[in-house]
């Protein structure tokens, strides 16, 4: 993470991001629940998990997040399932 924040072409959202996921801060500034139903928004309008596979397979993350009860936490949360 030292080396991505470092380059020139981070955005400071996504250098405080990192802070948090790296410091274990998760509190609810934008909750995992509801990033998952704006990819769920997403995925209606492109009406099918085929035409956005990202946007389908980001979804996946999130949706795994909140089976996992991560739900309430700020989206870079997420980084919990990649600790497990």
């Amino acid at each position: 993470m030292d080396v991505i924040t470092a380059t020139p072409v981070l955005s400071p959202a996504a250098k405080g991001a990192a802070g948090s996921m790296l410091g274990d801060i998760f509190a609810p500034m934008f909750p995992v629940e509801l990033v998952e139903k704006d990819f769920s928004y997403a995925l209606a309008a492109a009406g099918s998990d085929k035409k956005a596979p990202t946007v389908t397979a980001a979804h996946g993350v999130f949706a795994e997040a909140m089976r996992n009860g991560d739900g309430q936490d700020n989206l870079t949360g997420i980084v919990r399932l990649y600790r497990r």
